[in-house]
């Protein structure tokens, strides 16, 4: 407990993603499980985080495509085989996923918004990714992205260049499910490398979409939930901020 606040269990985590959760005190992956779970089915609550983040007051949070339980899907696949040609679509292997996913509806349009939350995270940029051409094939001049090009090579580049394709590859297949997505990366303003790579990101977007891409502080994101979640934010401040 830290000032009452007691963390859930983690047997109840890993019964929520039928898979094992790391304990690393320093994974991103824990950090926004403690930060989001808590509040997974609190409608008023993602709306206020999601506006913080995007700007866009949005009129419904939508149940999970993937999880019936939540209002947000945690470390979320969707058909990855078919959308981009990968060996699996199961969470905790080696394919593209998202830390959290959001499904809301702004007037008739239904939105994506992917969350990808990093904590410690720097990248050498040394060029040692895989099936860099495997995508290379699969982007196309309607993405987001200007060019899949070089930047690629080289994670976070590569990883955030991956979670665009795949929202955009979602909406061309099912336009049903969504027609926009809205990417946010969470970053402590402490992590000047990890946040300077995501601004590089941003820049290799199309002009007209990178305001679509959002870099925020955990603090920035969690605070407006204060005097809703009093005890889980004097916990996140103790804990990580």
């Amino acid at each position: 407990k830290v000032n009452g606040y007691a963390r859930f269990g983690w047997v109840d985590m890993m019964r929520f993603f039928h898979t094992e959760v790391t304990a690393h005190i320093l994974s991103s992956q824990v950090c926004c499980l403690n930060h989001l779970f808590l509040i997974r089915n609190d409608e008023k609550a993602i709306k206020k985080i999601l506006y913080k983040a995007t700007g866009i007051d949005f009129d419904e949070i939508i149940p999970s495509i993937i999880d019936h339980n939540s209002l947000i899907s945690f470390e979320f696949v969707l058909k990855n085989k078919s959308l981009l040609n990968e060996n699996t679509e199961s969470r905790g292997k080696n394919c593209t996923s998202i830390d959290a996913l959001v499904y809301a509806k702004k007037g008739n349009d239904k939105w994506l918004i992917p969350i990808e939350w990093k904590y410690t995270e720097a990248y050498l940029h040394d060029n040692k990714v895989y099936n860099f051409n495997r995508y290379k094939e699969i982007w196309s001049k309607s993405s987001r992205i200007t060019s899949w090009n070089e930047l690629f090579k080289s994670d976070p580049f590569y990883q955030l260049g991956r979670q665009t394709l795949l929202m955009e590859k979602i909406i061309e297949d099912s336009p049903n499910i969504a027609n926009n997505f809205f990417h946010i990366v969470v970053i402590p303003k402490g992590n000047v490398e990890m946040r300077n790579d995501a601004n590089l990101f941003r820049n290799s977007l199309k002009e007209e979409h990178s305001d679509y891409f959002s870099i925020i502080d955990p603090e920035d994101l969690m605070t407006t939930l204060e005097t809703d979640y009093p005890e889980l934010i004097s916990y996140l401040r103790t804990r990580y901020w």
